[in-house]
Protein backbone atom coordinates (compact mmCIF):
# COMPACT_ATOMS: atom_id res chain seq x y z
CA UNK A 1 0.00 0.00 0.00
CA UNK A 2 1.27 2.90 -0.87
CA UNK A 3 1.92 5.83 1.44
CA UNK A 4 1.10 8.64 -0.76
CA UNK A 5 -2.00 11.21 -0.18
CA UNK A 6 -5.16 11.19 -1.31
CA UNK A 7 -6.46 15.06 -2.69
CA UNK A 8 -10.24 15.24 -1.96
CA UNK A 9 -13.12 17.86 -2.49
CA UNK A 10 -15.09 17.62 0.37
CA UNK A 11 -18.76 18.65 0.14
CA UNK A 12 -20.94 19.03 3.81
CA UNK A 13 -24.39 19.14 4.62
CA UNK A 14 -23.85 22.63 5.70
CA UNK A 15 -22.99 23.54 2.38
CA UNK A 16 -19.27 24.26 3.17
CA UNK A 17 -16.59 22.64 0.20
CA UNK A 18 -13.25 22.48 1.47
CA UNK A 19 -10.22 20.52 -0.33
CA UNK A 20 -8.05 18.59 1.38
CA UNK A 21 -5.29 15.81 1.36
CA UNK A 22 -5.03 12.80 3.58
CA UNK A 23 -2.49 9.97 3.84
CA UNK A 24 -4.06 7.33 1.56
CA UNK A 25 -3.45 4.70 3.61
CA UNK A 26 -5.55 5.30 6.10
CA UNK A 27 -9.01 3.87 6.60
CA UNK A 28 -11.89 6.25 6.74
CA UNK A 29 -12.61 5.35 10.24
CA UNK A 30 -9.32 6.90 10.99
CA UNK A 31 -9.80 9.36 8.99
CA UNK A 32 -12.82 11.41 9.94
CA UNK A 33 -11.02 13.00 12.78
CA UNK A 34 -8.55 14.50 10.55
CA UNK A 35 -11.54 15.14 8.12
CA UNK A 36 -12.99 16.95 11.17
CA UNK A 37 -10.45 18.73 12.48
CA UNK A 38 -10.07 20.68 8.95
CA UNK A 39 -13.53 21.14 8.41
CA UNK A 40 -13.33 23.26 11.76
CA UNK A 41 -9.77 24.95 10.83
CA UNK A 42 -11.98 26.10 7.40
CA UNK A 43 -14.81 27.63 9.29
CA UNK A 44 -12.54 29.06 12.00
CA UNK A 45 -10.38 30.59 9.15
CA UNK A 46 -13.31 31.79 6.91
CA UNK A 47 -16.05 32.60 9.12
CA UNK A 48 -14.82 33.21 12.47
CA UNK A 49 -14.00 31.70 16.00
CA UNK A 50 -17.03 32.21 17.23
CA UNK A 51 -19.50 30.62 13.96
CA UNK A 52 -22.43 28.27 14.81
CA UNK A 53 -21.23 25.50 12.12
CA UNK A 54 -18.40 24.70 15.17
CA UNK A 55 -20.93 23.63 17.55
CA UNK A 56 -21.74 20.50 17.73
CA UNK A 57 -19.66 19.52 14.41
CA UNK A 58 -19.52 15.91 13.60
CA UNK A 59 -19.43 13.45 10.58
CA UNK A 60 -22.00 10.94 10.59
CA UNK A 61 -21.51 9.75 6.80
CA UNK A 62 -19.21 10.07 4.33
CA UNK A 63 -20.52 8.98 0.51
CA UNK A 64 -19.35 9.04 -2.89
CA UNK A 65 -21.76 9.70 -5.70
CA UNK A 66 -24.69 9.09 -2.96
CA UNK A 67 -23.46 5.88 -2.12
CA UNK A 68 -21.77 5.03 1.76
CA UNK A 69 -18.93 4.23 2.52
CA UNK A 70 -17.68 1.88 4.99
CA UNK A 71 -15.58 3.24 7.83
CA UNK A 72 -13.22 -0.13 7.50
CA UNK A 73 -12.33 0.98 3.63
CA UNK A 74 -8.96 2.13 3.21
CA UNK A 75 -9.20 5.09 1.18
CA UNK A 76 -7.03 4.30 -1.58
CA UNK A 77 -9.29 1.41 -2.31
CA UNK A 78 -12.59 3.47 -2.63
CA UNK A 79 -11.72 7.23 -3.94
CA UNK A 80 -9.28 8.18 -6.17
CA UNK A 81 -7.56 11.54 -6.24
CA UNK A 82 -9.75 14.63 -6.69
CA UNK A 83 -12.96 12.67 -5.55
CA UNK A 84 -15.62 14.50 -3.86
CA UNK A 85 -16.71 13.44 -0.71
Amino acid sequence: MSSGKIRLMVSTNTNIRFLTALPSDLTLAKSLPLLLNKYRTVIRENLGEHHDLLEGSWISQVTLRGCLIGRDEVLAEVLTDGCEI
